[in-house]
């Protein structure tokens, strides 16, 4: 559990909130929203150590935001958080909750962006409200303190591994690969393609220059994998290629950029993640119109272009 991260009412210790290991995030979504709960422990004292005052904590509201180092520190707000549960301490000191987040999916991907391959820390700010009240014979009465409206910030780190868990099963590719959402089906003759550029996806939004190249690199082997592919048109002028002709150019130039990524040699500088989402991005959109490029035969043979 990490370190407790305290708040008062008239300067004294009411409570304090703590992040519990996260396994995984749980979440719902909409076509273009996501619902997430994040949780929380929190922990109530009683009101200046007096067993009759109960403390009373409610009405939780804030944002989450992205706070990298390789962004300036840009803050960006990822989505509105809400509790409006009631927690007090005569039932319990100490509770597990739940912050319900509300964000949309543009905002997760541009967060993706943000992050950029690196570990996810997330800025919590929250608000609520928090007072205290008599206990009478172990019931609330109605004589209670001035409400006061408190505030916290909290460090919110994700594990790497926990985010990609999420992203993997939310699908984030189909959103953010032009809705393409990997269009290569998995049968027995599409297999070494279809678990290839899944690989290239997962490698992907890994993150991090090295795994945009291996991205890049899968890329490349899906590739090897397409097939018998029609005869290039050599000799005949750019005005005198059909439409066919020219998208058969656009895949070989296509697969020959990232044969540098296979070929460490003919490399100089790092791959980016934009290079590695426009390759990832083109070939999958030039999959779906693959009769354009291909013969009559099948689709999975190994045809290994330099």
């Amino acid at each position: 559990m990490s370190n407790k991260c305290h708040f008062f009412y008239e300067n004294c210790d009411f409570g304090n909130f703590s992040i519990p290991p996260l396994d995984e995030i749980k979440f719902s979504k909409s076509k273009s929203r996501i619902f997430i709960e994040l949780p929380l422990i929190l922990n109530l004292t009683n009101f200046k150590n007096l067993k009759e005052n109960i403390s009373v904590l409610k009405n939780i509201n804030g944002f989450m935001k992205c706070n990298t180092t390789q962004n300036h520190n840009l803050n960006y707000p990822l989505g509105k958080i809400e509790n409006n549960d009631f927690y007090h301490s005569g039932f319990s000191e100490e509770f597990g909750i739940y912050l319900n987040m509300e964000m949309t999916i543009i905002d997760l991907l541009e967060w993706e962006r943000l992050r950029n391959g690196n570990e996810m820390i997330a800025n919590l700010k929250l608000t609520f409200s928090n007072y205290y009240v008599v206990s009478e014979n172990g019931n609330l009465s109605n004589n209670q303190s001035l409400e006061f409206n408190n505030s916290i910030k909290i460090d919110y780190p994700i594990p790497q591994k926990v985010w990609m868990d999420f992203i993997n099963r939310l699908n984030l590719f189909e959103y953010h690969l032009f809705e393409l959402n990997n269009p290569i089906q998995d049968s027995e003759e599409m297999k070494c393609i279809s678990s290839t550029v899944r690989e290239a996806i997962h490698f992907f939004y890994l993150g991090g220059s090295m795994n945009w190249k291996i991205s890049v690199q899968k890329v490349r082997e899906a590739m090897n994998h397409i097939g018998d592919l029609k005869k290039a048109s050599k000799d005949k002028k750019t005005n005198e290629k059909t439409r066919e002709d020219r998208w058969l150019d656009y895949f070989l130039a296509l697969k020959a950029l990232p044969n540098l990524a296979v070929h460490g040699e003919d490399d100089n500088g790092e791959w980016s993640r934009e290079e590695a989402q426009a390759i990832l991005t083109s070939f999958l959109g030039i999959w779906n119109i693959k009769d354009s490029i291909l013969t009559e035969r099948k689709v999975g043979q190994s045809n290994d272009v330099q």
